[in-house]
C-alpha cells in the first residue's frame, strides 16, 4: 500500500494461479520521500494443508472512537451491533468462514472523524492504533465520518487501509478497515433497519478487501476483477463498487480461504 509503509500479495489468488514446489525469487523496490531504499523487511507467510479448506473462522478486533456513543462497554450488548455480526455470518457463512472471537477496545475519540483526502489523510494514523498484541485477526475501526475531499461524494460509508490488509501485522498505515457510524447509527435505537443493517452490508464489503478482493466492477463499467466466475457489472455481487449485494463467487471464495487471517481450528 504506497506511503503505508507495508505492502501484501497474496499467491494464489484465483484458481487459474498454482504454486510448485522449488526456488521462488522476489523482487521488491521501495521508495521513501520519492527516493529508492534498497533495504525492506520481506516477510513469507505460507498456509499449507492436505486439501483446500472449506470452512474457516476470523477473529475480529474492533475499535471504537465513541462515535454515535458506541463504545467497547455498550456494543456487546447493542441489538444493531448484534445484527452486524449476523448479516458477517449469513454472507461469509454460506462459503464457509463465520467470525472467531471478538474483542473490543475504545481507542482516542479525536480520531472519530478520518480523512482519505491526499491533502489531509488521517486514514494511516487511525488505523495504525491496532493493538500488537493483537496479531491474529482483523482489525475493524467505526468512526462517525470518512471524508474524500471531492465534491461529489463527500464521504463514504467504509474504506479498507490495504487489499489486502498484511497478516499479523499491527500498527502501520496498511492494517484495517474503517466504517463510518453516521446515518444508520443517527436513527434512534428502535427505529434502525436491522434487515439488513447497512453497517453490517458495508462491514462485509470492506472484508472482502481486506482478505483480498477487488470489485466485481467498477462504475466505470468497464474496470474487472479478475475472476471468470463474477459476471461484470452485476451488483448483486458483495464485491461490486455497490457494495450491496450478498453474493460470492466460488473463486472468491477460495481466494478467501487462502487467506491467512481465515484459521481453520480442528
Amino acid at each position: 500500500t504506497q506511503g503505508a509503509g507495508a505492502s501484501t500479495i497474496i499467491n494464489p489468488n484465483r484458481p487459474e494461479s498454482v504454486v510448485n514446489a522449488g526456488l521462488h525469487t522476489l523482487a521488491v523496490v521501495g521508495f521513501v520521500d520519492n527516493l529508492a531504499t534498497d533495504t525492506a523487511d520481506v516477510t513469507v507467510i505460507a498456509k499449507r494443508g492436505s486439501a483446500w479448506p472449506e470452512a474457516g473462522v476470523i477473529d475480529l478486533h474492533f475499535y471504537f472512537t465513541g462515535a454515535q456513543d458506541w463504545s467497547a462497554e455498550t456494543v456487546p450488548d447493542d441489538p444493531y451491533f448484534a445484527a452486524v455480526i449476523a448479516r458477517f455470518n449469513e454472507l461469509y457463512g454460506a462459503m464457509g468462514v463465520q467470525v472467531g472471537e471478538m474483542t473490543f477496545r475504545d481507542i482516542d475519540p479525536a480520531l472519530r472523524t478520518v480523512s482519505i483526502d491526499p491533502e489531509n489523510d488521517t486514514l494511516g494514523a487511525l488505523v495504525a492504533q491496532s493493538d500488537p498484541s493483537l496479531g491474529h485477526g482483523a482489525h475493524v475501526f467505526f468512526v462517525e465520518e470518512i471524508l474524500t475531499g471531492e465534491a461529489d461524494y463527500p464521504s463514504i460509508p467504509g474504506v479498507a487501509a490495504g487489499v489486502p490488509n498484511p497478516p499479523y501485522l499491527t500498527g502501520t498505515g496498511a492494517g484495517g478497515i474503517v466504517i463510518s457510524t453516521k446515518g444508520p447509527l443517527e436513527i434512534p435505537p428502535g427505529q434502525r433497519f436491522l434487515d439488513p443493517p447497512a453497517i453490517g452490508q458495508t462491514l462485509c464489503h470492506e472484508m472482502g478487501h481486506l482478505l483480498g478482493l477487488f470489485h466485481t466492477s467498477e462504475y466505470d463499467e468497464v474496470s474487472h476483477d479478475q475472476f471468470e466466475d463474477t459476471p461484470q457489472n452485476d451488483n448483486t455481487y458483495l464485491m461490486h463498487a455497490d457494495g450491496t449485494g450478498p453474493t460470492l463467487s466460488p473463486a472468491q471464495a477460495d481466494a478467501i480461504m487462502a487467506n491467512p487471517l481465515v484459521r481453520h481450528p480442528d
